[in-house]
């Protein structure tokens, strides 16, 4: 017996130092094999593992829904109280028309730190020809320049 077949005399069954074509196949099925064992090993011990690290980011906040209430000014009485700021400051917007009007509630503030937003656009003169106004819940109006 040679010193190579004393050293893997699994992978050289026929000791001749040649393998045949059912040998190879016999190798190549023992290493799929071996990997398929593998896997249903290792696999199963990586999912334990990720279900046991909680995700320390994700927080759960129950809360009951607060009921809406309706703004302090309504969307009329600022529309009013901004057409007079632009009719005593002699703001001309004979050609524009009301594009948008929103109430707007940022994230976290209360209701008397919402205001109302309105744009008038002015398409016929090109770009930047715009009015841009706010009214608080207190009724002040505020122009936001426009380009």
């Amino acid at each position: 017996m040679d010193e190579k077949a004393g050293l893997q005399p699994w992978l050289d069954l026929n000791c001749s130092g040649v393998s045949s074509g059912a040998e190879t196949r016999f190798r190549l099925w023992c290493l799929n094999y071996m990997r398929l064992i593998l896997a249903f090993l290792v696999l199963p011990l990586l999912a334990v593992a990720q279900q046991a690290a909680p995700n320390s980011q994700t927080v759960r906040i129950d809360f009951a829904p607060q009921p809406m209430k309706p703004p302090p000014v309504t969307l009329q009485q600022a529309l009013q109280i901004a057409e007079k700021y632009i009719a005593e400051n002699k703001i001309e917007i004979g050609r524009y028309w009301l594009q948008e009007s929103k109430w707007v509630l940022p994230e976290g503030a209360t209701m008397k730190e919402s205001h109302w937003f309105f744009f008038w656009n002015n398409l016929g003169t090109g770009r930047g020809d715009y009015v841009e106004m706010e009214v608080d819940m207190n009724g002040h109006p505020l122009r936001r320049p426009s380009m």
